[in-house]
């Protein structure tokens, strides 16, 4: 199952102090860069002056490949309320290990090379393949880091007008 699942509201770290100390693998709130009224959650897989890369859906920190688990496939509500067939695989950084989801009929991930200013982060989402992160052409200043998501505090599926009580209190990874 994906770490984080839409409806699902987050406590968040936001001392100052966490927020100095950000790692590759950490999953941070932030004003969205391009519209800072609004608030997202994403995943830092980039620190400041780090190379990051993605070709074929693979993803490169400082040159080395991310280590790709596959953990099987599950169905997932996406927006309207469709079930989708997606893969769920297990991302490990070095710093890190996460899920990842990935979408076989969605065409292929952002491919590019970029180099993480000083004083910014660059942010994926989980759900690779459906994602406005930093691939399409922003960094984030670590400014505009709000703090990082802690633990899951309230679950609601929408789709079946139901509480997930069991994803309630689990840390976010």
């Amino acid at each position: 199952q994906p770490d984080l699942l839409i409806g699902e509201q987050m406590l968040v770290d936001k001392r100052p102090f966490v927020r100095r100390h950000i790692r590759r693998g950490d999953v941070v709130v932030f004003e969205y860069p391009l519209d800072r009224r609004k608030d997202y959650v994403m995943r830092v897989v980039g620190l400041p002056g780090d190379s990051i890369g993605v070709a074929g859906g693979r993803l490169f920190i400082i040159g080395e490949e991310t280590a790709v688990e596959e953990l099987g496939e599950i169905d997932i509500d996406s927006e309207g309320c469709l079930s989708r067939r997606v893969q769920i695989q297990k991302e490990s950084t070095g710093d890190a290990a996460y899920s990842i989801v990935r979408v076989p009929d969605l065409p292929a991930s952002l491919d590019g090379y970029w180099i993480v200013p000083d004083g910014e982060l660059f942010l994926m989402g989980d759900n690779r393949d459906n994602s406005a992160d930093s691939r399409t052409g922003f960094t984030v200043p670590l400014d505009h880091v709000k703090g990082k998501a802690a633990r899951i505090h309230f679950s609601w599926d929408s789709c079946r007008s139901t509480l997930r009580s069991d994803r309630f209190w689990l840390e976010v990874r």
